[in-house]
């Protein structure tokens, strides 16, 4: 599981990355906004691919619910240009694909990593069968 959750996270690293690259030029702030959230996405996969340990997933598990509602505050700011729709604001209006499909991506991967969180929890799955081999 801690693989799938690294692998989503690192294509979701890898999505905000493009992302904050395609909106410099439209706009730096959400540019190193989406800088940031790739960096945190990697950091949390690198850990979790590394160890897998209960830290990692309750760190990327904590990280992951931040995203998810930074995400829906961002889906309800209008875009100043006027254009249509509501997706990240300040954003141009021909990345609503990709962000749609990062967006995506990115909620399922969170959701992953937090369930991940609670199966190797101390009231867990796992933390459960470690504590009865005592």
């Amino acid at each position: 599981m801690r693989g799938y959750a690294a692998a989503l996270m690192m294509f979701g690293a890898a999505s905000h990355l493009v992302l904050a690259i395609l909106h410099f030029g439209a706009s730096p702030v959400v540019a190193m906004l989406l800088g940031a959230m790739s960096a945190w996405c990697l950091h949390c996969a690198l850990h979790l691919w590394k160890s897998g340990s209960a830290r990692s997933w309750a760190t990327a598990a904590v990280g992951g619910f931040g995203m998810i509602v930074l995400h829906v505050g961002l889906m309800t700011v209008p875009r100043p240009t006027g254009s249509s729709g509501n997706h990240h604001a300040a954003g141009p209006s021909h990345l609503d694909g990709l962000m749609t499909m990062s967006m995506a991506v990115g909620i399922v991967a969170e959701v992953v990593v937090i369930v991940g969180a609670i199966v190797v929890s101390p009231f867990g799955v796992y933390g459960l069968q470690k504590d009865s081999r005592g």
